[in-house]
């Protein structure tokens, strides 16, 4: 088998992971009242022209977190996971985002979100590319999840 087919198998197989997680993912529930532990996404989805539009792509974003989440904790509970490093898991977010939103970014349209997820993914999730065990799994999983909340909290605020 060659590279190109290995990376073509090992895609199809986060896609796979992504669309099993999606489909056993319960329904969003209403924006929390309290505002969760994450990021100020609020502030950081609010500076767009189009309100509207801006809740809509925090609402992407927090699936994006929250089917990240769940790839990584079924993964964990593999034999053997797959996503077994820091750079595994980057190469994840990276694929979930691209395959996500069609190939764009949110960077763009709004700048301090990616600031912002980066601070918080350092601060409690790690930024070690190395070797990954289950407790540094367990908090990518809880930060992604949080990251998620703080989305859906944004983006029940500016639809």
């Amino acid at each position: 088998m060659t590279d190109t087919q290995r990376k073509g198998v090992a895609i199809a197989a986060v896609l796979a992971l992504l669309w099993f997680a999606y489909a056993q993912r319960p329904l969003p529930s209403p924006a929390p009242d309290v505002i969760p532990s994450g990021p100020d996404f609020l502030g950081a989805f609010s500076r767009s022209d189009d309100l509207r539009q801006a809740g809509c792509d925090a609402e992407a974003f927090a699936g994006i977190c929250e089917s990240v989440a769940s790839v990584l904790e079924y993964d964990g509970k593999q034999t053997s996971p797959r996503i077994d490093s820091g750079v595994k898991v980057d190469d994840l977010r990276r694929w979930v985002r691209e395959y996500a939103l069609g190939g764009g970014s949110l960077k763009g349209k709004y700048p301090t979100v990616a600031d912002a997820a980066k601070e918080y993914l350092d601060k409690h999730a790690g930024s070690s590319g190395g070797p990954m065990d289950p407790a540094s799994r367990d908090r990518w999983v809880r930060a992604l999840r949080e990251m998620g909340a703080a989305s859906r909290y944004a983006a029940g605020r500016l639809k």
